[in-house]
Protein backbone atom coordinates (compact mmCIF):
# COMPACT_ATOMS: atom_id res chain seq x y z
CA UNK A 1 0.00 0.00 0.00
CA UNK A 2 2.80 2.33 0.89
CA UNK A 3 4.58 1.82 -2.80
CA UNK A 4 1.62 2.37 -4.15
CA UNK A 5 1.08 5.65 -2.34
CA UNK A 6 4.87 6.50 -3.13
CA UNK A 7 4.01 6.04 -7.27
CA UNK A 8 1.24 8.10 -7.02
CA UNK A 9 2.58 10.68 -5.32
CA UNK A 10 5.54 10.20 -7.66
CA UNK A 11 3.55 9.64 -11.18
CA UNK A 12 1.66 12.78 -9.90
CA UNK A 13 4.43 15.29 -9.88
CA UNK A 14 5.42 13.99 -13.15
CA UNK A 15 2.70 14.61 -15.18
CA UNK A 16 2.23 18.11 -13.62
CA UNK A 17 5.71 19.04 -14.69
CA UNK A 18 5.59 17.22 -18.24
CA UNK A 19 1.80 17.42 -18.89
CA UNK A 20 2.53 15.18 -22.09
CA UNK A 21 4.37 12.14 -20.87
CA UNK A 22 2.51 9.82 -22.17
CA UNK A 23 4.30 7.25 -20.32
CA UNK A 24 3.41 8.94 -16.96
CA UNK A 25 -0.44 8.93 -17.52
CA UNK A 26 -0.34 5.15 -18.87
CA UNK A 27 0.82 4.27 -15.31
CA UNK A 28 -1.34 6.58 -13.51
CA UNK A 29 -4.08 5.15 -15.61
CA UNK A 30 -2.97 1.28 -14.31
CA UNK A 31 -2.36 2.17 -10.70
CA UNK A 32 -6.15 3.92 -10.57
CA UNK A 33 -7.33 0.29 -12.68
CA UNK A 34 -5.25 -1.64 -10.11
CA UNK A 35 -6.99 0.75 -7.05
CA UNK A 36 -10.27 0.42 -8.69
CA UNK A 37 -10.46 3.90 -9.34
CA UNK A 38 -12.66 3.49 -12.28
CA UNK A 39 -13.41 6.76 -12.96
CA UNK A 40 -10.37 7.95 -12.90
CA UNK A 41 -8.35 5.18 -14.86
CA UNK A 42 -11.22 5.53 -17.63
CA UNK A 43 -10.59 9.39 -17.76
CA UNK A 44 -6.69 8.78 -17.94
CA UNK A 45 -7.15 5.55 -20.80
CA UNK A 46 -9.45 8.18 -23.03
CA UNK A 47 -6.71 10.76 -22.62
CA UNK A 48 -4.45 8.29 -24.28
CA UNK A 49 -6.62 7.32 -26.93
CA UNK A 50 -7.13 11.06 -27.80
CA UNK A 51 -3.22 11.26 -28.03
CA UNK A 52 -3.13 8.15 -30.38
CA UNK A 53 -1.76 5.92 -27.91
CA UNK A 54 -2.83 2.20 -28.36
CA UNK A 55 -2.26 1.47 -24.99
CA UNK A 56 -5.14 3.92 -24.15
CA UNK A 57 -7.77 1.39 -26.19
CA UNK A 58 -6.72 -1.74 -24.72
CA UNK A 59 -6.65 -0.12 -21.31
CA UNK A 60 -10.16 1.19 -21.58
CA UNK A 61 -11.63 -1.92 -22.56
CA UNK A 62 -10.10 -3.27 -18.75
CA UNK A 63 -12.30 -0.62 -17.19
CA UNK A 64 -15.04 -1.61 -19.03
CA UNK A 65 -15.04 -4.54 -18.35
CA UNK A 66 -14.36 -4.47 -15.07
CA UNK A 67 -17.36 -1.82 -14.49
CA UNK A 68 -19.53 -4.66 -16.50
CA UNK A 69 -19.78 -2.29 -20.11
CA UNK A 70 -19.19 -5.77 -22.28
CA UNK A 71 -20.89 -4.50 -24.92
CA UNK A 72 -19.42 -0.93 -25.18
CA UNK A 73 -16.03 -3.11 -24.91
CA UNK A 74 -16.60 -4.71 -27.60
CA UNK A 75 -18.19 -1.91 -29.96
CA UNK A 76 -15.16 0.02 -29.44
CA UNK A 77 -12.48 -2.93 -30.67
CA UNK A 78 -14.49 -4.26 -33.13
CA UNK A 79 -14.77 -0.46 -34.45
CA UNK A 80 -10.61 -0.07 -34.04
CA UNK A 81 -10.98 -3.72 -36.32
CA UNK A 82 -12.67 -2.41 -38.89
CA UNK A 83 -10.44 0.86 -39.17
CA UNK A 84 -7.38 -1.88 -39.85
CA UNK A 85 -5.37 -0.92 -36.49
CA UNK A 86 -1.50 -1.15 -36.54
CA UNK A 87 -1.65 -4.86 -34.43
CA UNK A 88 -4.84 -6.60 -35.37
CA UNK A 89 -3.80 -9.26 -33.76
CA UNK A 90 -4.18 -8.09 -30.28
CA UNK A 91 -7.63 -6.45 -31.06
CA UNK A 92 -9.03 -9.95 -32.40
CA UNK A 93 -7.70 -11.30 -29.04
CA UNK A 94 -9.32 -9.15 -26.94
CA UNK A 95 -12.51 -9.41 -28.48
CA UNK A 96 -12.50 -13.44 -28.07
CA UNK A 97 -11.16 -12.57 -24.22
CA UNK A 98 -14.47 -10.47 -23.86
CA UNK A 99 -16.45 -13.38 -25.38
CA UNK A 100 -14.54 -15.88 -22.95
CA UNK A 101 -15.47 -13.52 -19.70
CA UNK A 102 -18.81 -13.47 -20.81
CA UNK A 103 -19.32 -16.80 -20.92
CA UNK A 104 -20.20 -17.07 -24.39
CA UNK A 105 -18.06 -19.96 -25.20
CA UNK A 106 -18.93 -21.02 -28.64
CA UNK A 107 -18.46 -17.24 -29.86
CA UNK A 108 -15.28 -17.70 -28.01
CA UNK A 109 -14.10 -20.64 -29.37
CA UNK A 110 -14.66 -19.65 -32.87
CA UNK A 111 -12.74 -16.54 -32.67
CA UNK A 112 -9.81 -18.46 -30.62
CA UNK A 113 -9.68 -20.85 -34.22
CA UNK A 114 -9.79 -18.15 -36.16
CA UNK A 115 -6.13 -16.54 -34.37
CA UNK A 116 -4.43 -19.85 -34.16
CA UNK A 117 -5.09 -20.44 -38.23
CA UNK A 118 -3.20 -16.96 -38.18
CA UNK A 119 -0.71 -18.18 -35.88
CA UNK A 120 -0.66 -22.12 -35.31
CA UNK A 121 2.26 -22.08 -33.66
CA UNK A 122 1.17 -19.98 -30.52
CA UNK A 123 1.10 -22.05 -27.14
CA UNK A 124 -1.09 -19.55 -25.45
CA UNK A 125 -3.68 -19.42 -28.04
CA UNK A 126 -4.28 -23.22 -27.61
CA UNK A 127 -4.35 -22.90 -23.74
CA UNK A 128 -7.54 -20.05 -24.16
CA UNK A 129 -9.07 -22.50 -27.00
CA UNK A 130 -8.52 -25.24 -24.43
CA UNK A 131 -9.80 -23.33 -21.17
CA UNK A 132 -13.29 -22.30 -23.51
CA UNK A 133 -13.60 -26.13 -23.82
CA UNK A 134 -13.13 -26.86 -20.33
CA UNK A 135 -15.35 -24.42 -18.70
CA UNK A 136 -18.00 -25.18 -21.73
CA UNK A 137 -17.74 -29.02 -19.75
CA UNK A 138 -16.21 -30.18 -23.33
CA UNK A 139 -13.70 -31.87 -21.84
CA UNK A 140 -12.37 -34.07 -24.97
CA UNK A 141 -11.78 -30.90 -26.96
CA UNK A 142 -9.88 -29.11 -23.67
CA UNK A 143 -7.64 -31.88 -23.84
CA UNK A 144 -6.65 -31.80 -27.07
CA UNK A 145 -6.70 -27.99 -27.10
CA UNK A 146 -4.15 -28.31 -24.05
CA UNK A 147 -2.01 -31.10 -25.71
CA UNK A 148 -1.20 -29.32 -28.23
CA UNK A 149 -0.36 -25.88 -26.47
CA UNK A 150 2.20 -28.76 -24.69
CA UNK A 151 3.43 -29.37 -27.72
CA UNK A 152 4.04 -26.09 -29.31
CA UNK A 153 5.78 -25.56 -25.13
CA UNK A 154 7.10 -28.63 -23.76
CA UNK A 155 9.06 -27.09 -21.03
CA UNK A 156 5.87 -25.43 -19.81
CA UNK A 157 4.42 -26.60 -16.92
CA UNK A 158 0.78 -25.00 -16.89
CA UNK A 159 -0.27 -26.87 -20.46
CA UNK A 160 0.55 -29.98 -18.59
CA UNK A 161 -1.13 -29.08 -15.31
CA UNK A 162 -4.52 -28.22 -17.92
CA UNK A 163 -4.55 -31.34 -19.98
CA UNK A 164 -4.20 -33.34 -16.70
CA UNK A 165 -7.80 -31.45 -14.96
CA UNK A 166 -9.08 -32.00 -17.92
CA UNK A 167 -8.37 -35.97 -18.05
CA UNK A 168 -9.62 -36.09 -14.97
CA UNK A 169 -13.32 -34.46 -15.97
CA UNK A 170 -13.70 -36.61 -18.64
CA UNK A 171 -13.04 -39.71 -16.50
CA UNK A 172 -9.70 -41.01 -18.17
CA UNK A 173 -7.93 -41.22 -14.63
CA UNK A 174 -5.42 -43.87 -16.07
CA UNK A 175 -4.02 -40.95 -18.43
CA UNK A 176 -3.18 -38.93 -15.21
CA UNK A 177 -0.64 -39.62 -13.12
CA UNK A 178 1.64 -40.33 -15.77
CA UNK A 179 1.11 -36.39 -16.02
CA UNK A 180 1.49 -35.33 -12.86
CA UNK A 181 5.03 -37.21 -12.86
CA UNK A 182 6.25 -34.87 -15.75
CA UNK A 183 4.90 -31.83 -13.76
CA UNK A 184 6.99 -32.23 -11.26
CA UNK A 185 9.98 -33.55 -13.26
CA UNK A 186 9.58 -29.99 -14.80
CA UNK A 187 8.71 -28.00 -11.52
CA UNK A 188 8.99 -30.21 -8.52
CA UNK A 189 7.41 -27.37 -5.84
CA UNK A 190 4.05 -28.03 -8.16
CA UNK A 191 1.54 -27.91 -5.13
CA UNK A 192 -1.56 -29.16 -7.72
CA UNK A 193 0.26 -32.15 -8.62
CA UNK A 194 1.89 -33.08 -5.37
CA UNK A 195 -1.63 -32.84 -3.63
CA UNK A 196 -3.38 -35.27 -6.15
CA UNK A 197 -0.38 -37.64 -6.56
CA UNK A 198 -0.67 -37.61 -2.80
CA UNK A 199 -4.23 -38.24 -3.33
CA UNK A 200 -3.61 -40.68 -5.89
CA UNK A 201 -1.02 -42.53 -3.63
CA UNK A 202 -3.62 -43.05 -0.85
CA UNK A 203 -5.51 -45.17 -2.34
CA UNK A 204 -5.17 -49.21 -2.28
CA UNK A 205 -1.78 -50.65 -3.13
CA UNK A 206 -0.43 -46.76 -2.85
CA UNK A 207 2.32 -45.35 -0.89
CA UNK A 208 1.29 -43.62 2.25
CA UNK A 209 4.49 -42.35 3.34
CA UNK A 210 5.28 -40.72 -0.58
CA UNK A 211 1.82 -39.53 0.04
CA UNK A 212 2.35 -37.70 3.19
CA UNK A 213 5.90 -36.33 2.02
CA UNK A 214 3.98 -35.21 -1.14
CA UNK A 215 1.32 -33.31 0.31
CA UNK A 216 3.09 -32.11 3.62
CA UNK A 217 5.29 -30.39 0.69
CA UNK A 218 2.13 -29.00 -1.11
CA UNK A 219 0.83 -27.85 2.05
CA UNK A 220 4.49 -25.42 2.33
CA UNK A 221 3.85 -23.69 -0.64
CA UNK A 222 -0.32 -23.61 0.11
CA UNK A 223 -0.50 -23.90 3.58
CA UNK A 224 -4.39 -22.51 3.39
CA UNK A 225 -5.56 -24.44 0.60
CA UNK A 226 -8.59 -26.86 1.49
CA UNK A 227 -8.24 -29.37 -1.05
CA UNK A 228 -4.60 -30.42 0.57
CA UNK A 229 -6.27 -30.37 3.49
CA UNK A 230 -8.87 -32.53 2.39
CA UNK A 231 -5.64 -34.93 1.27
CA UNK A 232 -4.42 -35.05 4.52
CA UNK A 233 -7.39 -35.45 6.52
Amino acid sequence: LQDAKTARKELEFLIEKVPGLSDARYLMALLDLAEKRLPEAEAGFKHLMEKKDPRGMMGLVEVLMASNRAPQAKQILETALREKPANPTAVKLALANISLRAQNFDEAATQYQALIQENPKSAGLYLRLGETYYNAKRYDEAAGAFAKAGELAPSEVDPVVRLAMAYEKSGKKDMVKPLYDKILQLQPDNYIALNNVAYMLVEPGGDINLALTYVQKARQQEPNNPDIADTLG
